[in-house]
Parts: structure tokens; C-alpha cells; sequence
């Protein structure tokens, strides 16, 4: 390729004089990044495709906020003003909070403004752990832009995986057993992340009768026994009791009796 006063010249074969002449008037009309032409020089088709310099690469794109959806971070960003712009690309990394990571990895490509990261749990602040994200724009000229600002959340890894690498426990509150009972049950739960756990019982009118659990635990299934005694330390009468699990946003209830 040449240039020569306000043409643009663009070898089609191998022989020196075998050009095809494209006026820069008609190139700079035609706007956007790229430009293609099929033509046909001595029975030598090509096909030519003209990629403008003077496009810039997008601007470093803005962090505005991590929402909490449930148990996971939704990553909301806002939209650069490239016409040309094909998307975004979202990296997170571990660090705490005076040091932000070191490695980063990539996450998912997107074309809107917001992402949900279901593989990342929302810690309760009590790990010195954070998670990190930061995106950077790309153009259809494959050109990115500098890195955002970063934002980052309270994170707890998952701990306990199955064989495929993959955490394979779901938040579950089981039966009590026995049930009916006298004088004492066992009831058993289970809790995929590291989370503030709280198992509850009250009577039949709503009252709190007992905490049973009240405390940040780590993935895994648990089971503790309850021997039928109030927070007072003083044996409950007979009756239908509702015991209830929460760890942040699930929870769930189920009803046992004690039988004298």
C-alpha cells in the first residue's frame, strides 16, 4: 500500500504496476472503523479492506456499584459512548482490603452493563478476604481501552468441593430424629459457604423458645442436638415447636413435637 497526494494505492498481485487507486475523499465519507472492497485488477480478484488509523481505542469504562442479589455480587458499570464499541470484559482477583490482588482472572464477556457472579459467595465481614473486580471496553477493531477503577465486596471461598472441583452441598434444613420426641432431638443442616448461621426454635404462638446456633460456621454439613430446654435452661412442656435455619438471604422453617 501507498500514498500519493489524495489517493490511497493498494497492491492487488505481485506486479509492480498492478495497483488499484482509492481517493482518500471517498475513504474519510465512508466513517466507521474498517472499510472493504471488492475489486477485480487484471483478472486478479481481491478483496481490500481498509482499516482507519485515526480510531481511537474506547476510554477506560466506570465502576459504579456491587449490588447483593441473594448470596452473590451483581457488578453494575456504566456505558461507555463509543459508537463503535462491541462489549466489556470482567476480571476479578482476591486481596484484602489494603492490598488489592496481584493475579487476576478473567470472567465472563459481556455487551451490557451489569454482571451477576454466581461463583462468588458475599462474605459477612468477618474475613480479612475481598473480592476485586475491574473491566475494561473493546471495539469491533479488537482495540481495549485502559482498566476501570476496581470495587470490591466481603468474600468467602467455597471450601468443601466435590470430585468434579466443583462445590456440590446446597443450603438444606433437614427433619428432626426423632420426631415425635422426649426429652431431646437432633436436627441437621447444611451450608455450602462459610456464612453466619442461626437455628432457632419457637412455640406454637411465635415466641422464641431457644438459639440453638448463632454463629459464623464453615461449609459443610452440620448437626446439633437439642434436649428440649429453653434459653432459661428450664425442660419445655409437650407440644408442636417450629425450628428455623437462616444463613443471609435463605432460610427455612419445619415443625417437630415433643411428646411427654
Amino acid at each position: 500500500m501507498g500514498f500519493s497526494g489524495n489517493s490511497i494505492y493498494f497492491s492487488v498481485t505481485e506486479k509492480a504496476n498492478d495497483y488499484m487507486t482509492i481517493l482518500t475523499s471517498d475513504i474519510s465519507n465512508q466513517g466507521g472503523s474498517s472499510i472493504v472492497f471488492l475489486s477485480s485488477v487484471n483478472a486478479c480478484p481481491a478483496i481490500i479492506v481498509y482499516r482507519r488509523t485515526d480510531n481511537p481505542p474506547p476510554a477506560p469504562p466506570k465502576m459504579k456499584t456491587i449490588l447483593r442479589q441473594g448470596l452473590n455480587p451483581n457488578i453494575v458499570w456504566e456505558a461507555n459512548k463509543e459508537a463503535d464499541l462491541s462489549g466489556y470484559e470482567l476480571y476479578r482477583g482476591i486481596g484484602t482490603v489494603t492490598q488489592p490482588p496481584t493475579t487476576w482472572q478473567f470472567v465472563v464477556a459481556v455487551t451490557g452493563t451489569s454482571y451477576v457472579d454466581e461463583q462468588i459467595t458475599w462474605g459477612d465481614g468477618t474475613s480479612n478476604q475481598k473480592m476485586y473486580y475491574k473491566i475494561k471496553a473493546k471495539d469491533q477493531m479488537n482495540q481495549y481501552s485502559g482498566w476501570s477503577n476496581m470495587l470490591m465486596i466481603d468474600y468467602f471461598r467455597d471450601i468443601q468441593k466435590g470430585d468434579n472441583g466443583t462445590n456440590d452441598l446446597q443450603f438444606e434444613l433437614n427433619q428432626n430424629y426423632p420426631n415425635p420426641f422426649n426429652p431431646g432431638t437432633r436436627i441437621s443442616y447444611t451450608v455450602p459457604v462459610r456464612a453466619t448461621v442461626t437455628l432457632r426454635i419457637y412455640n406454637a404462638l411465635g415466641e422464641e423458645i431457644r438459639t440453638l446456633v448463632n454463629q459464623s460456621e464453615e461449609a459443610g454439613k452440620k448437626e446439633i442436638y437439642w434436649d428440649g430446654r429453653n434459653n432459661a435452661g428450664n425442660f419445655v412442656s409437650s407440644g408442636l415447636y417450629v425450628y428455623r435455619l437462616q444463613v443471609g438471604d435463605f432460610v427455612a422453617t419445619k415443625k417437630m413435637h415433643l411428646v411427654k
